[in-house]
This record gives structure tokens, C-alpha cells and sequence, in this order.
């Protein structure tokens, strides 16, 4: 990066701690840290009174998960007057640095808010990048591994063939093979960003021959 994008950067990780600090000052949030993407880059637009439409940057706020949970409504959304007041911290939290950063670029009174859990972002990471290891844990266990393993936001789906499903006893080992995964994700997620969370993810066994099975909506988690 050029000396002037690496100055806009380094802003940006100031406006960051400024904004978690007074998330935690003020409202009492727990955020780890937030995600902005500039007006450029944001890719979602909003309508202007002339019928046209503007792009707008989009601020991700990742709270924690007891932060979170207090927060969002049944359907898991933020409501909008704590949207508000979360796009106003963020653009109050630019303006010491507004002589570095284009705050056109990133600020608007109509910017989209995001949010999502750190403690399940880091297990996601978990789901998605060691499923590899999973699959050869379970053949080690088990003698054979799965058929198949389906990967979502908030866990993963273990199939075996039915006949395997049976033959193996899946269904009494279930319980402790997933605890043994849940405990393999707890030591990866400590090594890699140096906490112990306890696990927020699900580990299920399934088989096609099960009432209901359905592997197509296994991939919507």
C-alpha cells in the first residue's frame, strides 16, 4: 500500500476502538470490533427523493455473543432504533480522524448496518476450514468416514449411508463423537485467536434412510 492508503488504514483501526469503546461506554455493547466497507465497495444502494438510487458504505458491528443475544429480535435482525444509534457512534467515532479518512466514503445517515457474533464467526472458521480434519477424525473413530458432511453458519451435518449409519452404532456414539469435534473446535479456536469459547455450534449425524431427511436442505443448514 501506498503512504497515504496505509495512513487511511491505520485511521480506520483507531475509528474501530474508538467505536468499541464508547459501544461499551455508553450502551453498555460488548463489540469486538467492526467492519466497514466504503461507498465504493459496499455494493447496496438506497432510493433518493429524485427516483434515483445512491450507494451507500455498510457498517458490520461484531458483537459479543452476550452482547448479541440481548439485542436482536426473534428473527435474529437489529432493531432499528439501535441500528440508529450504532450508525451515529460509528460516524461520531470518524470525525477526529476526518482530516485522513474521506468520510463521504464511509459515513452516511443511511448506511446499512450488519451484525454478527464473534464467538460464532470464529467457530464458523472452525466448520469451514476443518471439515477436512473432522472427516479424519471420524474415520479413525469409526473405521470409515462419513458420506458426506454439510457445513453451515451454525454447525454441521454428519451423513453416513444407512446401512454404515447402522452398523457402526452411529446413533448411541453420536453424543460423544460430537463432544469430542465440540473439543476439537474449542483447541483450534484457542490456538488460532487465543480464547476459550465454549462451543456455539451444533454437530449432528444423520442418515438418508431417517424420517424426514431431506440432504438438499442440509445445505441450508
Amino acid at each position: 500500500m501506498s503512504d497515504s492508503e496505509n495512513k487511511v488504514s491505520d485511521a480506520l483501526k483507531e475509528c474501530n476502538k474508538l467505536f468499541v469503546k464508547r459501544a461499551l461506554e455508553e450502551y453498555g455493547y460488548y463489540v469486538h470490533h467492526v467492519e466497514v466497507a466504503d461507498r465504493d465497495n459496499s455494493h447496496f444502494c438506497v432510493d433518493t427523493p429524485n427516483g434515483r438510487n445512491k450507494m451507500v458504505p455498510t457498517i458490520c458491528i461484531v458483537f459479543r455473543e452476550e452482547t448479541l443475544v440481548t439485542i436482536v429480535d426473534d428473527k435474529g435482525k437489529i432493531p432499528g432504533d439501535i441500528a440508529d444509534s450504532m450508525r451515529k457512534l460509528w460516524q461520531e467515532s470518524t470525525i477526529p480522524y476526518g482530516e485522513i479518512i474521506n468520510r463521504k466514503k464511509y459515513c452516511d445517515s443511511r448506511m446499512y448496518v450488519f451484525t454478527k457474533s464473534y464467538e460464532r464467526t470464529c467457530f464458523y472458521d472452525f466448520i469451514t476450514n476443518k471439515k477436512d480434519d473432522v472427516n479424519a477424525f471420524l474415520k479413525r473413530r469409526l473405521g470409515k468416514a462419513p458420506y458426506k458432511i454439510y457445513t453451515a453458519h451454525e454447525g454441521m451435518s454428519i451423513v453416513y449411508e444407512t446401512n454404515d449409519f447402522t452398523s457402526l452404532g452411529i446413533e448411541s456414539k453420536a453424543a460423544a463423537l460430537g463432544k469430542e469435534i465440540s473439543d476439537m473446535a474449542v483447541a483450534y479456536v484457542k490456538e488460532k485467536y487465543y480464547e476459550t469459547m465454549e462451543p456455539l455450534f451444533y454437530v449432528r449425524f444423520c442418515h438418508p434412510g431417517m424420517k424426514d431427511y431431506n440432504g438438499y436442505y442440509l445445505w441450508l443448514g
